[in-house]
């Protein structure tokens, strides 16, 4: 299992609002490059997004689905690119003390080619790019946070 954490100054609610919102995974997700179609109403259990891995139109086309929701505090999703893997993602979401959020993520592949071997090299890529892809998450939080009108 990848387990990845990064401290963001967004707050929890700001981050999760991000998750809520299938339309930002291709801007944060690396590998991800389009959202296709929703089914269900994202993020509640059972909700599903058709996505385009890697070329948009002609890569992996797959679908992510939510496991388990807790706003905003945790998802658990089942992201599947097959033939590659199948795999359940979670994020969780907690307040820091500095202000802001600190965000684990946590990916452990189930299924498909990949998800059939404890492969240490696989779990190092997955590592790396999990790491990128709470930055651009961090990122993209921060900035939306930033052009949140003052209360």
């Amino acid at each position: 299992m990848a387990i990845n954490r990064i401290t963001t100054e967004a707050s929890p609610e700001t981050v999760f609002a991000i998750l809520a919102d299938p339309d930002c995974y291709a801007q944060w997700v690396v590998g991800s490059s389009e959202l296709r179609d929703v089914d269900g109403d994202w993020p509640r259990v059972g909700a599903t997004f058709h996505h385009t891995q890697f070329l948009p139109r002609v890569g992996l086309k797959d679908t992510t689905s939510v496991l388990e929701c807790e706003p905003p505090h945790r998802i658990r999703l089942c992201v599947r690119s097959r033939p590659l893997v199948i795999a359940e993602v979670e994020l969780r979401l907690r307040a820091s003390s500095e202000g802001g959020a600190k965000i684990e993520m946590s990916e452990e592949p189930v299924g498909a080619f990949v998800g059939k071997f404890d492969n240490p090299l696989f779990q190092w890529s997955l590592k790396l790019r999990n790491t990128e892809s709470l930055r651009r998450l961090k990122k993209l939080a921060e900035e939306r946070q930033r052009s949140a009108p003052v209360s």
